[in-house]
């Protein structure tokens, strides 16, 4: 059995639309939490909203529950932090733009 999660919708360079991309989890990590990627999704929800502050708090106890994917959510905080300090308005479509290749 594979567990995919949802890690982000990106367009690369040059191009407008996005695409999601998903990861493999693996079973062992789940299943000693449930089985469940009830965290990571809620964590997904509040960073599409903008809702910073408690998409901040879900990656703190992602990062535990998926440790797997810690360096995934070290790299979504820098760009919440990002994200706070340059607000991206409230037609923002979620998708990350590539800058380089």
């Amino acid at each position: 059995m594979f567990n995919f999660v949802e890690l982000d919708k990106i367009a690369v360079k040059g191009k407008k639309e996005g695409v999601r991309i998903y990861t493999i989890l693996n079973d062992t990590g789940l299943a000693s939490h449930g089985g469940s990627t009830d965290h990571h999704e809620t964590f997904l929800t509040c960073y599409r909203a903008q809702r910073w502050d408690e998409a901040l708090k879900m990656i703190q106890l992602n990062k535990i529950t998926y440790s797997e994917l810690s360096q995934y959510y070290d790299m979504m905080e820098d760009r919440i932090n990002h994200l706070k300090e340059d607000e991206p308005g409230e037609d923002w479509d979620t998708i990350f733009r590539a800058t380089s290749k």
